[in-house]
């Protein structure tokens, strides 16, 4: 359980920091686009 906990963790800092590299990547692209 607490190896599932660890890579629960690491997963969710993971794609929170891509999450932010992609809103910006997408926030370009709808400028861009419009």
């Amino acid at each position: 359980m607490h190896e599932q906990l660890h890579l629960i963790e690491f997963w969710v800092t993971f794609f929170s920091r891509n999450s932010v590299l992609w809103a910006k990547r997408l926030l370009l692209n709808i400028s861009n686009g419009a």
